[in-house]
């Protein structure tokens, strides 16, 4: 996919200082994949945070194994 994107020109110049000619779409799109790969870092952490919060919450897993039958288990 193609797009057009709007930089301040002082960023653009400081980027293409670093990546030469060509290269700023390349820069822009490893940039994009690191933010999105921190983005769903953050929501991952977020919905574990919250079940496990809503897990709290609960009485305790205990009562859900207390039916289990460890005979021949030990």
């Amino acid at each position: 996919m193609q797009a057009t994107i709007v930089l301040p020109d002082t960023l653009a110049e400081e980027a293409k200082a670093f990546v030469g000619v060509g290269g700023l779409s390349q820069l822009i799109v490893e940039a994009v994949r690191r933010y999105v790969e921190d983005l769903q870092e953050q929501q991952l952490s977020r919905l574990m945070a919250d079940g496990y919060a809503a897990e709290a919450e609960r009485s305790s897993l205990d009562a859900d194994w207390s039916a289990v039958d460890l005979d021949g288990m030990r």
